[in-house]
């Protein structure tokens, strides 16, 4: 289980906390995704398959999309092993280009100096970290035994 600890913005994350991402082996060396975030109220989840493509690169596919060519190469720039991931994204769809960028964390809360090591991958990659915003991960007994 991983906790995002901050995020580019995106349409579907507004007013949403306690985010969670699960990841489990399918066969084949696939995985399924599982996110959890409570947003305006509710608790909402979503599922998709990430295919290995090269090490530190998945597609990552969502079968219930209600966004057309949703699918999108999800990046691994930069981890300790240990206490974060930070995951970068661009895709395409219709007339728009995409970028996402994920600081993910094996804790709620991630330590200013991790937090600091991870967003220096994406400094090195050239992305800016100005656009993260943090994401809440003080939630109320139920949005945690809810989240997978």
């Amino acid at each position: 289980k991983w906790f995002e600890i901050s995020a580019f913005p995106y349409f579907y994350s507004v007013g949403s906390s306690c985010v969670t991402w699960s990841f489990d082996h399918l066969e084949n060396g696939t995985l399924s995704l599982m996110t959890f975030q409570h947003r305006l109220g509710v608790d909402e989840y979503s599922s998709a398959k990430c295919e290995l493509v090269r090490p530190g690169v998945f597609l990552v596919s969502y079968p219930y999309s209600v966004i057309p060519r949703a699918d999108s190469d999800y990046y691994v720039i930069g981890t300790d092993y240990e206490n974060y991931a930070v995951l970068f994204s661009c895709s395409n769809t219709f007339f728009f280009k995409a970028q996402n960028a994920w600081i993910l964390s094996r804790k709620s809360v991630l330590e200013e100096n991790l937090l600091e090591e991870a967003k220096s991958y994406l400094k090195a990659e050239g992305i800016s970290t100005s656009f993260l915003v943090s994401t809440t991960q003080t939630c109320g007994a139920s949005a945690i035994l809810a989240s997978p």
